[in-house]
């Protein structure tokens, strides 16, 4: 019951996100003819000279740090998820504003500098975790059907600027 309960929400995020970050991707023209996102064009400038590719939109940037295709995906939402319980974990763990105001200064910025690379790695290292809790048979199945979720959401992504833009 747990595969099945964690293929429904993720298929879900999956669609959503992918459909979101896409359909932003698109607007931007960085569709290429098989709708996958490309970074190319943002890597160059128009004299072809490389430059740090940023889009304005910080979750579509980090998406595109993660690679902007299905792997990332799944990454950026794991991102999340491991974000929000940090976040739970900070506000459970309270112990007043005094303390926190105490322990500002450089030793924190340090050690949230530190905690943002480890999330990233963690984000990125998801096939590692989920190899923790499913068998390779359940990981395929999960796989095969949030990918197909994902190629939707870009089909629907496609569609529906196609729709704005004929307005």
């Amino acid at each position: 019951m747990n595969l099945i309960w964690h293929i429904i929400y993720m298929s879900t995020l999956v669609f959503a996100m992918g459909f979101a970050l896409h359909f932003y991707a698109y607007k931007r023209g960085l569709g290429d003819e098989f709708d996958e996102v490309k970074t190319k064009t943002l890597k160059r400038d128009a004299q072809g000279n490389k430059r740090p590719y940023k889009t304005g939109n910080g979750f579509l940037d980090k998406w595109l740090e993660f690679g902007g295709g299905y792997y990332g995906i799944i990454a950026f939402i794991q991102l999340v998820f491991i974000e929000i319980g940090q976040v739970r974990d900070f506000i459970s763990d309270w112990s007043g504003l005094s303390d926190f105001i105490d322990s500002l200064g450089i030793g924190m910025l340090i050690r949230i500098l530190i905690e943002q690379i480890m999330n990233f790695v963690a984000a990125i290292c998801w096939p590692v975790d989920y190899l923790e809790q499913f068998s390779l048979t359940e990981i395929a199945l999960f796989i095969c059907i949030t990918f197909v979720f994902y190629k939707f959401s870009q089909r629907v992504a496609r569609a529906k600027l196609t729709q704005v833009q004929a307005l």
